[in-house]
């Protein structure tokens, strides 16, 4: 198997934590996939299905297009599930992220935080 698909199972089992971040550093992708019983393992053809059917595009460190900078990170990802143009990744990029139901006024302070780092030509992530 793939180290791709390895982390699709892996990424479908568990949550991201500090914890799993510190057992695929230390012990790799391929031993933490390999302590999940074959029994409890995703199904990748219907996760590879699910990502088509809705558009989405899967990134691994493996890939070219991963942002390095997220290696940095405390609790890097296993994988990106991406949807839209993966180029864009490569860019300075902000993420603003807040409650799912904002106040009318940090929708405006949001939006014209995001404006200032969209002149600037950053690429700015909501979520």
């Amino acid at each position: 198997m793939e180290l791709r698909e390895m982390r699709v199972i892996v990424m479908a089992r568990y949550e991201p934590t500090s914890k799993l971040a510190r057992e695929i550093e230390s012990h790799g992708i391929e031993e933490v996939f390999q302590s999940i019983p074959s029994t409890e393992r995703a199904d990748l053809a219907a996760i590879y299905q699910s990502l088509e059917k809705c558009g989405g595009a899967l990134l691994t460190p493996e890939d070219s297009l991963w942002p390095s900078a997220l290696n940095d990170l405390e609790i890097p990802p296993i994988g990106l599930i991406v949807k839209g143009d993966t180029e864009i990744l490569s860019r300075k990029s902000l993420a603003i992220v807040g409650t799912r139901n904002p106040t009318p006024y940090g929708v405006r302070i949001a939006s014209d935080f995001a404006a200032g780092f969209v002149d600037r030509e950053w690429a700015i992530v909501s979520g």
